[in-house]
């Protein structure tokens, strides 16, 4: 029949679609969030002579995948890096404009890592969240190791400092008189100065660098990361960067601050971070601390007089340097000691971190032993 179409050559597509061109059906499904699939020729042989027989698969509407979007951080999370990223910003900016970091600088950002590390543990101990996996726990507490060692490094080294200035203050106690010192005394002054000279101000900068690049944190974690392991790469890097400003600080020599220091910026507190990393590598480890060389400027100043000639203005002279030193001497104490409190204040902060740590895993531990004994036998 003219104009009639033979049962086998019908469009045995779908009535719904037919009559609709390809681009229009494509761009309704699109609209509907739908994907499809394309028609697939059945190919079953036939036998000879007789008309291939066409055939359609219904087209399939399938549901588009969305992209798959971050869980939302809890809100003890959340509150936890909004906060450091704040205490980074309050270090900035560093005082004064010498080549050096000025020692109560340090000792602030010391502190600023114990606050850090007060939060990551009350964060581990918060029973609010879901049990955290033993390896995230295991991992915090073997990133608080080097911790502790750099602390006990760093401790060390600002107790030798104070020793190195015990003959300085035997020299102050020696002409720190309103009577003009005697020839005796000023002889004794002398040799303790001598002998101060002979000790070295610095003990730890071959050591140091090493410490700091034993501290660098593992990869960054990606994909959905649990709470504490993100604490535990917060506690880590700030670690790093703030024991490498204080060894670079006391230990002059080798820039204890590797320029590397810096964080992804997917982090929230990436930005303030990296900020602080760059304005502290910028001064660390090029020169001796202000206040050590204000102590060593005073006491060669003062060596030179007393060795000098014995001229009218000899007193004179004597009893400004003698001033000088005493004032540089209470200035680097004052900052030596604050100093070593904020170390110890980080020591015991870390302790804290890895008693919340053990405190967890005990605790699983105690649960998964409870599971087994009130668990039924299994009879076989």
């Amino acid at each position: 029949m003219t104009g009639s179409k033979q049962p086998w050559q019908r469009d045995h597509r779908p009535k719904g679609l037919s009559g609709i061109s390809s681009n229009t059906r494509y761009a309704a499904t699109e609209s509907f969030g739908y994907s499809i699939l394309p028609c697939i020729k059945l190919g079953p042989s036939h036998p000879i002579h007789t008309p291939t027989r066409r055939c359609y698969t219904s087209l399939l509407l399938l549901p588009s995948k969305s992209p798959l979007k971050p869980s939302p951080l809890p809100s003890s999370s959340r509150h936890f890096e909004e906060t450091l990223a704040l205490r980074l910003s309050s270090l900035l900016p560093i005082p004064g404009h010498s080549l050096q970091v000025p020692l109560p600088w340090v000792a602030r950002a010391v502190h600023l890592l114990a606050l850090t590390l007060a939060s990551a543990a009350a964060l581990v101990s918060d029973h609010s969240l879901r049990g955290p996996d033993p390896d995230d726990l295991v991992a915090h507490l073997d990133a608080g190791v080097t911790l502790l060692d750099a602390c006990n490094a760093a401790f060390s080294e600002l107790a030798r400092l104070e020793h190195w200035l015990l003959p300085l203050r035997f020299v102050l106690r020696l002409l720190s008189h309103k009577e003009p010192p005697t020839k005796e005394r000023i002889r004794r002054a002398q040799k303790a100065i001598v002998e101060w000279e002979s000790t070295p101000s610095c003990d730890i900068e071959h050591s140091a660098g090493m410490t700091i690049r034993i501290m660098a944190p593992d990869e960054p974690p990606r994909g959905k990361v649990s709470v504490v392991r993100r604490a535990t790469y917060a506690v880590e890097a700030v670690s790093r960067l703030v024991m490498a400003a204080t060894m670079g600080a006391i230990g002059k020599g080798e820039a204890a601050l590797p320029h590397d220091i810096r964080v992804s910026s997917d982090w929230p507190w990436a930005e303030a971070y990296n900020e602080v990393a760059a304005k502290v590598s910028a001064r660390v480890g090029t020169a001796p601390p202000n206040e050590l060389e204000a102590v060593e400027a005073s006491a060669r100043k003062l060596k030179a007089v007393i060795c000098g000639e014995e001229d009218g203005d000899r007193m004179e002279r004597l009893g400004m340097t003698v001033a000088a030193l005493e004032r540089a001497t209470e200035e680097l104490t004052d900052g030596l000691d604050r100093l070593m409190g904020s170390v110890n204040g980080a020591f015991h902060a870390a302790m804290g971190t890895r008693n919340a740590a053990l405190s967890r895993l005990r605790s699983a531990a105690s649960r998964h032993r409870k599971q087994l004994l009130h668990a039924k036998p299994k009879h076989y």
